[in-house]
Formats: structure tokens, C-alpha cells, sequence
């Protein structure tokens, strides 16, 4: 069975080790010198990197995904049992490439799946508060609507029909399509939404409805060109018991590097 196969790769958080032998993927980890705890990553995916566009982008969260259900099939194999299949939310979807990569990864691992991709389709919200005021003075957000180059119809094409019914897309503003969402546990949530405001809504929604053990995935901490997000998530953490955890890929630097919560 399905977590009977899982249990030759079960993750161990922290290390990124697996008791499967696989050949490591191509990026180093450097240790953090401060009190943030920094992940190590050295598992392979099962799928053949050349499926994937922006492949190299997508390996943090394909590789903290990976360990992610292959130990929630074990420590949360009642959830599982009960509800059959674990909820992934990803806060920013854009063109969908994330959502079907993790799709085909659980394909692989043989663990259903549901994730509800939210995202615009219309770019990112004009901007205000923190954002109007804090955001950098030449950045291209300031002056013209990025990321609207994608529309609904054409992620859903590019997921594909082959994973019809284990995702969902829902359009507009995080602000306004957050609140209408079903009430669910999810074991992961991706945030990948740039701004603070987007940030906080995303954030404060989805922390409380974290399966423990359950991961947050924040895609701009590190990223030089949305700067409100790391501080946005800062904010957020300051008082939450969790520690951050940092995984990088090809050169770990700015936003080669991805950062992670374990929901406690």
C-alpha cells in the first residue's frame, strides 16, 4: 500500500535525508549563522526534471513537498483515512506550473492530492497601505500591472486534464476570495503572492488552518524585488512558535533560496 512504499522515504526535517538511495539533486546548502535553522536537501524526485518549465525554480518546494507527504502518510495517516486525500493551497499560482508539479509529484508517490490554486489572473492589486508606502522606488510595480499575462482558461489547459478534480482554481483578489473558501484543514500552504497586504491576508488565514506537522512555504522571503514580503512574514512569525527554515537550490543566494514553517 500506499504508505507501505512511503516508508523508504520518509524526510527527516532539518537534514533533508532519506533512507531511500537516490542520486542528490544539483544545488548546495549553506548553514545559516543565525538562529534561523536552515534545511538540507538532498533527496531526487521521481519525475524527470526536463517535464517541468522553470524546473530548477520549483526544486525547494518539490523537494519539502516530497517529505512532506511522505511523512503526513505516516503521522497523519488517520486524517488521511478519513478524508482521503490531503489539501494543499497555493496563495499565487500564476501560471500553474507549481500546482502541476506538485500534482505530478503525488501522482508518483501515489497520495491524492487537492490543491486550490488562487491567484488574480488579472495581476498583482493596486497598491496600498504598507505596500504604497514601503515598496521600493523603482519597482516596476509601482507602474504598471504585473503578472497579468496569464488568463484562468489557459493554467487550467496547462495543468492538464489528467489531473481534473484534484485542483481548483479560484480568481480575484486574495482580500475577497479568501474569506469564501470552504473550511478545511490543508497540510501545506504556499505563499507566493509578493506583496505585505497579500502576505498578511494569506498568512492569517491559512496558519489556523494548518494541519500540525503541516507546512508553510513562503516563495519571496528572500527575494530582492518584493522586500515586504520577508517583512511581512517576520511580522507574522514574531510571536508563533515555529522556526524558519531556509532551502536553496543552484547558487543559495536572494531568492535561490525558499523558506519554510513546520505548523506545530
Amino acid at each position: 500500500m500506499a504508505d507501505q512504499i512511503l516508508k523508504s522515504k520518509v524526510a527527516t526535517e532539518g537534514t533533508g535525508k532519506v533512507a531511500a538511495k537516490k542520486k542528490p539533486l544539483p544545488f548546495r546548502i549553506e548553514k545559516s549563522s543565525g538562529p534561523e535553522l536552515f534545511a538540507g536537501a538532498g533527496s531526487a524526485l521521481p519525475s524527470d526534471p526536463m517535464q517541468h518549465p522553470a524546473y530548477y525554480e520549483r526544486v525547494p518546494v518539490l523537494e519539502v513537498t516530497q517529505g512532506l507527504l511522505c511523512r503526513a502518510m505516516l503521522q497523519l495517516n488517520a486524517h488521511y483515512q478519513e478524508y482521503g486525500v490531503f489539501e494543499i493551497a497555493e496563495v499565487g499560482s500564476y501560471r500553474g506550473r507549481g500546482t502541476k508539479a506538485i500534482l505530478d509529484l503525488a501522482v508518483s508517490l501515489g497520495v491524492q492530492v487537492h490543491v486550490t490554486g488562487l491567484d488574480s489572473f488579472e495581476g498583482l492589486p493596486p497598491l496600498s497601505g504598507k505596500d504604497a508606502e514601503l515598496a521600493p522606488v523603482n519597482a516596476a510595480y509601482r507602474t504598471r500591472v504585473l503578472f497579468a499575462d496569464v488568463t484562468e482558461r489557459e493554467v487550467r489547459a496547462y495543468i492538464g486534464s489528467a489531473h481534473e478534480g484534484s485542483f481548483t482554481l479560484v480568481k480575484g483578489f486574495f482580500i475577497e476570495t479568501l474569506p469564501t473558501l470552504p473550511e478545511k484543514q490543508y497540510l501545506m500552504a504556499i505563499i507566493d503572492c509578493d506583496l505585505y497586504s497579500s502576505h498578511m491576508d494569506s498568512m492569517s488565514y491559512f496558519y489556523e488552518r494548518l494541519l500540525p506537522g503541516g507546512i508553510m512555504f513562503f516563495d519571496d522571503y528572500h527575494s530582492g524585488h518584493y522586500p515586504k514580503a520577508k517583512q511581512a512574514s517576520n511580522e507574522f512569525l514574531e510571536e508563533k512558535p515555529e522556526k524558519l527554515f531556509h532551502i536553496g537550490f543552484a547558487t543559495p543566494k536572494g531568492n535561490n533560496v525558499k523558506t519554510y514553517i513546520i505548523k506545530q
